[in-house]
């Protein structure tokens, strides 16, 4: 297809501030964008975090490009900033242009026609989890795509392979509501604290056990005699790992008031963005801040963060109504009942709380003020003591152990050298993406498949964009491809 197409080049210098950089970016509102890492890298990455979290920009397809010396260092830090696309800097740059437009719409971008390879094997694809943080007896884990609950994964790496040598982890707990991160999903993985042959041999029990405590009364199904036998097992399993559980406890004890811990958590409605501009070094929020220019694709972004102060500026699209629409998601929410702070109204407090029967509610007839929201933060997480670290340990997300792998079990069904096929037995959403590490190292970007695409109707079959390659890999891939034809014959 033939697009018109209009440049915009942001020059980023010394002085490059990223929230106002964000301001031009929204004015300018892109299709496309790419970041250059290449300069300033720990900017550019505050600058994809402010487009990323916004609700109405997080459709722009948002490029990272990279030198070499970058690779390592920001490309897992850009993806868990949500950066959906990853490009190695070189002469080939056919999926710099045509990756992008396939995020943007996958029935916009027509490929030149690559050599599909047949069923491949020997796939080593990761999902990444971002920790949020330590417990002492599971990682509390947030990440894009679905995971099983009550089943045992086998992790890449951890923070207390130090202590727990054990790679295998139990997922017990899913949720999709307070998350931290601009991340879809969170998740309890417990420890499995030991793995060796007696523990994968009573795994089972151990299941087994765990589903005794929640509901007593199976016991009549499993039978006096094996429950003796997973009691017998249970008291086993905690002699041998009660060592390493007394170190992780001592671990944790020395390290909960270390890393900054989570903080209070503010979403900010304001399509003026005055908030953004009247930041700086001499006005700052020490908090976890979520700006929205608007709630423009419905308010799922109240319940998945859960907000301990809303900002409310009635602005243009932000109306009263719109309002209403954010205090009913509110309501819908079990245990939940934030402080709003509503700017730029005619309304009285006293009249608003008693008309919509809410009372943590202030209103201002001013537009949206830094300083008073600042004084509501700091009262409310005094308060509520949110940034305590209560027998937690917080990894900073610029530590390596802040992310963590899963090994995915996936069947790769073809691929070309841009496009990846392959089924899963768990759902994953639009946009996830994984690690390749081997055959070939790289990232795969899960996006819908083409109206007259291959393997539309296949059931449980995902198509992704292949991505964050350099040349060699790319040569690499070719290989791979042309010997699946060999193997076959």
């Amino acid at each position: 297809k033939e697009f018109d197409l209009v440049f915009n080049i942001l020059d980023t210098t010394e002085a490059f501030i990223p929230r106002l950089k964000f301001l031009k970016v929204y004015d300018l509102f892109p299709d496309i964008m790419y970041v250059d890492f290449s300069y300033l890298p720990d900017k550019c990455l505050e600058l994809c975090k402010y487009i990323t979290r916004n609700n109405e920009m997080r459709r722009v397809s948002l490029v990272g490009m990279y030198g070499q010396s970058e690779i390592k260092s920001y490309i897992n830090q850009s993806i868990a900033a949500s950066v959906r696309l990853h490009h190695i800097k070189s002469i080939d740059v056919h999926d710099a242009i045509y990756n992008p437009i396939s995020l943007l719409d996958v029935n916009l971008a027509h490929r030149p026609e690559f050599v599909r390879s047949k069923e491949l094997d020997h796939f080593e694809i990761n999902q990444m989890l971002r920790v949020g943080y330590i417990e002492d007896n599971y990682f509390h884990v947030e990440t894009e795509s679905y995971l099983k609950v009550g089943e045992i994964l086998e992790v890449e790496s951890h923070p207390l392979e130090s202590i727990m040598q054990s790679k295998k982890v139990f997922v017990s707990k899913y949720y999709d509501r307070d998350l931290y991160y601009n991340k879809r999903f969170a998740y309890d993985l417990e420890f499995i604290y030991i793995d060796d042959d007696y523990f994968a041999a009573t795994n089972r029990n151990w299941l087994l056990y765990k589903q005794l405590k929640k509901d007593p009364s199976k016991i009549e199904d499993i039978g006096k005699k094996h429950h003796k036998e997973i009691l017998r097992d249970m008291k086993n399993r905690k002699l041998q790992f009660s060592r390493i559980k007394r170190a992780i406890d001592e671990w944790i004890s020395k390290r909960q008031n270390q890393n900054v811990p989570k903080k209070l958590k503010i979403m900010i409605i304001d399509d003026e963005l005055k908030f953004i501009h009247d930041m700086g070094p001499e006005v700052w929020i020490p908090y976890s801040l979520n700006i929205q220019t608007h709630l423009k694709y419905g308010t799922y972004q109240i319940r998945r963060t859960m907000p301990h102060l809303i900002v409310y500026n009635e602005t243009g699209r932000n109306t009263y109504e719109e309002f209403l629409n954010v205090l009913n998601a509110i309501n819908e929410i079990d245990n939940y009942d934030p402080y709003i702070l509503l700017f730029n109204t005619d309304e009285m407090t006293k009249a608003v709380r008693e008309e919509l029967g809410y009372e943590k509610i202030l209103t201002f007839k001013a537009h949206v003020d830094i300083h008073d929201v600042k004084k509501m933060a700091e009262a409310l997480d005094e308060k509520l003591g949110i940034s305590n670290a209560k027998n937690k340990v917080f990894i900073d997300s610029q530590n390596e152990a802040s992310s963590i792998f899963i090994k995915r079990k996936v069947k790769v069904i073809a691929m070309t050298e841009s496009i990846l096929y392959f089924t899963s037995d768990v759902e994953i959403p639009m946009w996830t993406i994984f690690h390749v590490n081997k055959p070939i190292k790289m990232l795969l970007t899960v996006v819908p498949h083409k109206d007259d695409g291959h393997f539309k109707h296949e059931k449980n079959l995902y198509r992704c964009l292949i991505n964050g390659v350099g040349e060699l890999e790319k040569e690499k891939l070719r290989r791979l491809i042309n010997k699946s034809f060999m193997i076959d014959d």
